[in-house]
């Protein structure tokens, strides 16, 4: 407890007296965006998917792609098997399974 307080006193000094200067640095560089990120993003997607009225949404075509790769052959009874178990995606993630009937 004393040494907060030595220390809040310390610091009032500081800033009281001209003497305590504080260096602020600038902020570190934001990086350019460019195209390549979301080129990687939809690689995998097909094109006649990205411009159809009834496409699905944009993370259940990741997710399916995802999930492929991840899965590997297991990816389509784990969907089958969250198509029946949870049909209305109640208990929804990002990174979730999507459900397949």
């Amino acid at each position: 407890m004393a040494r907060s307080r030595a220390f809040a006193l310390a610091l009032l000094v500081c800033a009281l007296s001209a003497s305590c200067h504080v260096a602020v640095s600038a902020p570190p560089p934001v990086p350019k965006v460019d195209s390549d990120f979301l080129t990687c993003l939809t690689k995998d997607i097909p094109p006649r998917l990205l411009y159809a009225k009834s496409s699905p949404a944009f993370a259940t075509v990741c997710g399916k792609v995802w999930g492929e790769k991840y899965f590997k052959g297991n990816f389509d009874r784990l969907a089958r098997t969250k198509g029946k178990v949870d049909p209305d995606d109640y208990f929804r993630n990002e990174q979730s399974i999507p459900p397949l009937l």
